[in-house]
């Protein structure tokens, strides 16, 4: 799963690139579906697409997609999409895991919206960024402790390259 900044800016095909195996099913969530039909989430027929959007986007564009092969999911009348409901729609398609790549936006609203049960971290010896730079979220942030996801480390390995850290936390939340 992947935000409409992710596709705009980086253009990703969500497929597998280092390991055999099945491409996986892409999701992309864009409530005012800004990321362009020619992006290659729409036009790589490698596997499933979804976009998870809501009724503020453009009619003919939700069309355009369809006649695409994209499943286009309206979840709401405006975004922001709310990331529990976005989650129990998926799972009634039969979806049990996502594993979301970004960017910064989407994280924030499913930890705001409590749709996270483990959060990876990988630890790389590389530096990425520049001025317009994504954090791994980005959003207000919670204000207190209290707020705030439970982060309870599960386990630490090193990667099989021998040279970056694998971190898996369960995430908890309070009330």
């Amino acid at each position: 799963m992947v935000g409409a900044n992710t596709v705009i800016i980086d253009d990703p095909s969500l497929r597998l690139k280092y390991v055999e195996g099945r491409n996986p099913d892409r999701i992309v969530v864009d409530g005012l579906l800004r990321a362009p039909l020619t992006a290659r989430v729409y036009t790589l027929k490698i596997s499933k697409t979804i976009v998870l959007t809501t009724e503020s986007a453009p009619q003919e564009k939700v069309e355009r997609l369809r006649e695409m092969g994209v499943e286009v999911l309206v979840l709401s009348k405006r975004p922001p999409i709310d990331m529990k409901k976005a989650m129990e729609a998926l799972g009634s398609l039969g979806y049990r895991t996502v594993m979301v790549e970004g960017g910064g936006d989407l994280i924030w609203h499913l930890f705001k919206d409590r749709a996270v049960n483990e959060l990876r971290v990988t630890i790389a010896p590389y530096i990425f960024g520049g001025r317009d730079a994504v954090s791994l979220v980005m959003g207000d942030g919670f204000s207190t402790t209290e707020e705030s996801p439970i982060f309870e480390l599960k386990s630490v390995s090193l990667c099989q390259c021998g040279n970056e850290v694998h971190l898996i936390y369960n995430v908890g939340y309070r009330g």
